[in-house]
């Protein structure tokens, strides 16, 4: 199994931010309609005074947790630098913005997986022909 330096490439832009490796090959509507899941989930766990999981703590289930969320991109590390990445613990909503926020970065893994499908020609696109068939 080779990967070539268009998916590479595809994929870093589907990471950098959510939807542009979806929106770079041509599908706009599932650019549009994955970016903008992502990005409502990810403000809406803000909202909701989800945590941020970060490396430096020391609980393992937390590193674990700042590896899924790593999947967000510079979404992730805008937050993560900032005060709201801790949340708000005695916020009711607390446990619902972290899942919210966990959510988000495993449905971004999701669509950077799906870039690459899409690039392979192992699934049909919106108009029934895969991007690299030669017709």
């Amino acid at each position: 199994m080779n990967i070539d330096r268009r998916e590479i490439f595809m994929m870093c832009m589907a990471w950098l931010f959510p939807g542009l490796g979806h929106y770079l090959l041509g599908q706009k509507r599932r650019a549009c309609v994955l970016g903008g899941i992502i990005v409502f989930m990810y403000v809406y766990g803000i909202y909701l005074h989800g945590q941020v999981y970060t490396p430096g703590d020391e609980n393992v289930l937390f590193q674990w947790g700042a590896l899924v969320e790593l999947g967000l991109g510079p979404l992730y590390v805008a937050l993560a630098l900032t005060p709201y990445s801790a949340g708000i613990v005695k916020s009711f909503t607390f446990e619902f913005g972290t899942s919210f926020l966990i959510t988000a970065a495993v449905l971004n893994y999701f669509a950077i997986i799906d870039v690459m499908d899409v690039i392979r020609g192992r699934h049909e696109v919106e108009k029934g022909v895969p991007v690299n068939s030669e017709e």
